[in-house]
């Protein structure tokens, strides 16, 4: 049951468009403004393509987490499942979903969830579906703007606390994001409404365009592992053909050769043992050269 009664906004939000307007004017929205502001470089080098297949997902996720919200409709998808543990778990109550809010001047955006817990303190919360899990810094941008504006719009409410979290197929995950201050929201508002450059510091962090970047590498090297396996289980395959068949080459078409190659013994050298047994022979021989800057990527899943 709902328990907070909350001020209604006069923006009218087009859905198709995706766009806010109050009395005839355009407000941006806070993606828009927290791109242009903070976060310019976030999906740099992700493809149009990949960028617009994570949104179709990202909405059906959010529309079916609505509609069990809103009509108690279930449409039996995992994330809608994983959704109801996460907020079960946390002691959530439901208040609100897609709640508007707006400085009525400059921007507007509508809150994915409101929440209240069992002490009636109010939770902000937005659902993220994008591979590698929540960008917290974002996120912390993003919820600390609504949190302001919602409390702007419900000068009888205080925000106790803001959530992240995320979605996607099988995996979920609920996080506590840290609220800015009001004084750097209401300067990022400012700056952006006169066109000034932002002069907010994310010193000692890394640029947003790192979780675009990781997200895009770490979804090929699945598809990589994925291919891979079903290469090597192909040519086991095509390997038993040949042996059972006394076949030694396959010629395709003058295009793929394939030849089999008798099982042998290999040798190898040890210069861990050579080290350990004759460091000054190991050092005599021992060639140095440069090697090349590069990165370890290590995909958890």
């Amino acid at each position: 049951m709902k328990t907070l009664q909350l001020n209604k906004s006069s923006v009218v939000f087009d859905q198709e468009a995706h766009t806010y307007h109050l009395d005839g004017v355009e407000l941006s929205g806070v993606t828009g403004m927290l791109k242009q502001m903070l976060f310019a470089d976030k999906y740099a080098g992700i493809s149009e393509d990949v960028l617009a297949k994570a949104a179709q997902y990202g909405t059906s996720v959010h529309e079916g987490v609505e509609l069990f919200e809103t009509l108690g409709a279930d449409d039996g998808s995992t994330e809608v499942n994983n959704y109801r543990k996460l907020k079960e778990l946390a002691g959530l109550n439901f208040e609100e979903s897609e709640y508007l809010v707006s400085d009525n001047e400059t921007i507007a955006s509508s809150i994915d969830l409101v929440f209240t817990d069992h002490d009636g303190g109010i939770w902000l919360a937005d659902i993220k579906t994008t591979y590698g899990g929540l960008d917290k810094e974002y996120l912390s941008w993003q919820l600390s703007v609504y949190a302001y504006l919602f409390e702007k719009a419900n000068p009888d409410y205080k925000v106790k606390g803001l959530l992240g979290i995320w979605l996607r197929h099988d995996e979920f995950k609920m996080d506590y994001i840290t609220r800015r201050q009001d004084s750097d929201i209401e300067r990022l508002i400012y700056e952006y409404a006169h066109g000034l450059e932002c002069t907010l510091s994310k010193s000692g962090e890394l640029p947003a365009v790192v979780h675009g970047l990781a997200d895009a590498i770490a979804s090929m090297e699945k598809q990589i592992k994925t291919i891979t396996a079903q290469r090597d289980e192909l040519k086991e395959r095509m390997l038993q053909v040949m042996k059972e068949n006394n076949c030694d080459k396959v010629d395709i078409d003058g295009k793929v050769l394939i030849t089999r190659v008798a099982a042998t013994t290999r040798e190898t050298f040890d210069g861990k043992s050579l080290k350990a047994d004759n460091p000054e022979l190991y050092a005599k021989y021992v060639k140095t050269s440069p090697v090349k800057e590069s990165l370890k990527i290590t995909v958890r899943s």
